[in-house]
């Protein structure tokens, strides 16, 4: 019995032994690799080499020169090339030492997509060039460093790690030892789109959250989440393509013309876009005047388009409207609302109508408001309100914003008396100006400094004080957030964040090299230029902006600002080519829950469609993208 117990305890010690260990240790001074011999049948191999005779060993089995030769990375996938040394072909006196050495040249803005060594712990060291490196644990925690030439990195063994060139001009190299003869490599990417054979797709569309229109044909890397976000940032003009997926919806317009309408969704901060085509007309044939508008419901078994009669009012032009899902019993409908305000200079002042298509009617009824506002107020109301976006509140209220001025509340819509009240915003209108006394952020764009958004039932509000100055790129700004029910009685305030004093960590150095400050030797934000402020449409306290390094810059990225805890929280790039930084280009829209309810898209620009001639100069070729 206890020769039993001790037998199973030195096989336990054994096993342990060897599982704790790389590469088994030699038994001698040394196996240079003998090459000849390791294809010939039924020779001994050790570590995949056999050994040639120790006398016949030279000076020359125990060096290389395989590191010393530059490769060209730029025409590769991810723009990186790896050199690794092998005992069969380079470095024969290595073999079963336990070790390995590599050159990685990575081409200007090239990097080594995230990778893992499941048999060797790496040590990386620059030779040249400004290199973003780093590893996630089995934590998800994510530790990042950048190296200059000399600087080194310990990635540990079977760590997911990236090497990164952060200098776009400029090539880099790293030098990089491992303790495994056979290290081995997984790169990310390629172990989810390019095994043999494929991996099922409806795994990968579960696991990256994707639909088959966005599955790859090669390897490419996990991309920003797709296919049904809780709230997306839309791009607001419609691009040109026949392009179709499961969101396709069809319809006519007024005019007998059919069109298909496609959403391509992703989570913030990346901009989602949808996509518009015309069977039968060519693209400079796409006149659909008179505009009309539709309602889009996303259902799983049929999404479908609903075109909105006209009520033959000057403000059903306007493109503000609030659309509100409803339910009776088994079926599902939904009602359109806006509101129309008429002067009426006799009465020195003005006439609230609030219109209301239902679904289920096919009607447009027109009510009477209670306005319970003063003489003076409705004066100002009429004078100077314009309803630059529309936001519902609950199931029954409507906000009609001037980003500028303040807030139209519409109240009890489907009573018999809704009623209309006014809030203020709590602070005045500053306007912005730069070192010339020229106004920057005017009456024209006020989308520019301020923004409102709402979650569940809570308003929430952020305005934006621009200060030019030279270490800033012309472009400082605070930005500070308030929140309000419409039951109280004032905003409340929440935070202050000064551009300046955000925290970016090193990690966005692989998509804003840009942002790395050679004096304080940290990633700042404040050469951005940034503007068109946008809340998240959830209850958090996430700011996003538009941003380029400068005016005729190219390239364009929106950010995500956490408010809360004073740090960058994300970066989308977008495309620049047709988007001004002082003009919005999106519309915030949250996503409804329920299966196939109407206008499963909704918010400060409800989901509706608009094509005609408001938007005829706005459609684009998807070609832009």
């Amino acid at each position: 019995m206890r020769a039993a117990v001790a037998h199973r305890i030195l096989l336990s010690l054994a096993l342990f032994a060897v599982l704790c260990r790389c590469d088994p240790d030699l038994l001698f001074d040394y196996c240079v690799a003998d090459t000849a011999a390791a294809t010939a049948a039924g020779a001994f191999h050790l570590n995949g080499l056999a050994c040639i005779d120790p006398a016949l060993a030279r000076a020359d089995h125990f060096a290389t020169s395989a590191l010393s030769r530059a490769t060209n990375p730029a025409a590769t996938l991810y723009g990186f090339n790896a050199t690794l040394t092998s005992p069969a072909a380079s470095l024969p006196g290595a073999n079963a030492q336990g070790l390995a050495m590599a050159r990685i040249d990575l081409a200007p803005g090239g990097m080594a997509p995230p990778h893992s060594h499941p048999r060797a712990s790496e040590a990386a060291l620059v030779l040249s060039g400004s290199v973003l490196v780093g590893f996630a644990d089995t934590s998800y925690r994510l530790y990042t460093q950048l190296l200059r030439a000399g600087e080194a990195f310990v990635f540990p063994r079977a760590m997911v790690h990236f090497l990164y060139n952060m200098d776009t001009a400029a090539p880099a190299v790293v030098l990089s030892g491992l303790n495994s003869q056979s290290p081995g490599a997984q790169l990310v990417p390629f172990s989810a789109f390019r095994t043999e054979p494929r991996l099922p797709d409806e795994v990968l569309k579960k696991a990256f959250k994707i639909t088959g229109q966005d599955l790859p044909s090669s390897a490419v890397g996990a991309s920003r989440r797709c296919g049904s976000p809780d709230w997306v940032m839309l791009d607001e003009t419609a691009y040109i393509s026949d392009r179709r997926n499961k969101s396709t919806a069809e319809s006519q317009t007024s005019e007998g013309q059919i069109i298909q309408v496609s959403f391509w969704l992703v989570d913030p901060p990346g901009l989602s876009y949808f996509t518009v085509h015309c069977p039968g007309l060519e693209e400079d044939g796409l006149d659909l005047s008179p505009c009309d508008y539709f309602v889009y419901r996303a259902a799983p078994w049929s999404p479908w388009l609903d075109l909105l009669p006209d009520p033959n009012v000057m403000s059903f032009n306007s493109k503000k409207f609030g659309l509100f899902p409803c339910r009776s019993g088994v079926s599902e409908h939904y009602n359109v609302a806006f509101l129309n305000i008429e002067w009426v200079p006799s009465d020195v002042a003005c006439q609230f109508e609030l219109y209301i298509f239902s679904s289920k009617n096919r009607k447009w009824d027109v009510k009477p408001v209670l306005q319970d506002l003063s003489r003076s107020e409705n004066h100002k109301v009429a004078l100077e309100h314009e309803i630059d976006k529309l936001i519902n509140i609950g199931h029954d209220s409507l906000c009609l914003v001037d980003l500028w001025h303040g807030i139209i509340l519409l109240e009890k819509m489907f009573d018999d008396y809704p009623v209309v009240r006014y809030m203020t915003f709590p602070k005045p209108v500053v306007y912005t100006t730069d070192a010339y006394g020229e106004t920057v952020c005017g009456e024209t764009a006020p989308e520019c400094v301020r923004d409102v958004a709402c979650c569940n039932g809570l308003i929430k509000f952020v305005d934006v004080e621009y200060c030019y100055t030279d270490e800033t790129n012309g472009n400082g700004w605070k930005a500070t957030t308030w929140n309000r029910l419409p039951s109280w009685k004032d905003w409340r305030k929440r935070f202050t964040v000064d551009k300046t004093d955000i925290l970016v960590d090193p990690s966005y150095a692989a998509v804003l090299p840009e942002l790395w400050d050679n004096n304080t030797k940290n990633m700042e934000l404040k050469r951005l230029i940034c503007s068109i402020p946008t809340l998240s449409m959830l209850d958090d306290d996430f700011l996003y902006m538009i941003t380029k390094m400068n005016e005729e810059d190219k390239n364009a990225w929106i950010i995500s600002v956490d408010m809360k805890h004073n740090t960058l929280q994300d970066v989308a790039p977008i495309s620049a080519a047709r988007f001004s930084i002082l003009s919005s280009i999106c519309h915030p829209c949250a996503i409804s829950n329920a299966r196939g309810k109407p206008g499963v898209i909704k918010g400060s620009e409800f989901f509706n469609f608009v094509f005609g001639c408001l938007f005829l100069d706005e459609l684009k070729d998807v070609s832009q993208l």
